[in-house]
């Protein structure tokens, strides 16, 4: 049986999953997680071969962000398979979380027996996609141009993206990244050139435009 640790900061979440799993008899669940943190320990103590998370935990440490959560789990337990459970459907997002190397997204507002689907894809050592995943299909009201460009950014220049744009300034980005400002600035200059934008206020609109991070 695939040994499974839930995650999620709402108990009814996991309640519902859990019994969902059950239900189908064909998953061995191990344990629980309501903060990062406790997601982290469980893992190192009970060794699942899969997580199903939420991707916005509550956290302490600086891994509230889901993504960052993401790849501490990914290079610290290499082996683990990571199943995002979640109500974000951003597709700019999502493509960051697929770079990042998780083996599926589920939306929760999704039938929870889709979980069953993506669990059995992942057994057959295939990734899960839910739906449309592809930035060109799935950006709402975004022209062909558009998309394209968006599609050129790599992981790393989302992720400062991402942050500027929730209002962070480019120096405590650099300190949640782990990264110098010059390095930060640099990703942000080229993620600015990629999406042909020339000015910090364009370079919001563009995002208010397009839902980016929504």
């Amino acid at each position: 049986m695939t040994r499974i640790l839930l995650a999620d900061d709402h108990q009814v979440v996991i309640l519902g999953v859990r019994n969902v799993l059950e239900g189908a008899g064909r998953h061995q669940i191990v344990g629980d997680a309501t903060n990062a943190a406790e997601l982290i320990r469980k893992t190192r103590e009970l060794a699942p071969d899969v997580i199903i998370t939420d991707y916005n935990m509550p956290s302490e440490d600086g891994y509230s962000d889901g993504l960052a959560l993401v790849q501490y789990l990914r290079r610290n337990f290499p082996d683990v398979r990571i199943l995002i459970h979640t109500m974000i459907t951003s597709p700019v997002i999502v493509a960051s979380l697929y770079e990042e190397g998780v083996s599926g997204v589920v939306f929760k507002s999704r039938d929870l027996g889709e979980i069953l689907t993506a669990l059995d894809t992942l057994e057959r050592n295939q990734v899960y996609r839910s739906g449309p995943h592809s930035l060109a299909a799935s950006l709402p009201g975004a022209p062909q141009d558009a998309a394209t460009r968006i599609g050129r950014l790599s992981p790393k220049e989302l992720e400062v993206l991402r942050h500027f744009l929730a209002g962070t300034s480019v120096g405590e980005i650099a300190r949640i990244m782990n990264r110098s400002v010059k390095t930060v600035s640099t990703h942000k200059v080229a993620a600015m050139r990629k999406l042909d934008v020339e000015t910090d206020h364009e370079l919001v609109m563009f995002g208010v435009n397009y839902d980016l991070f929504k």
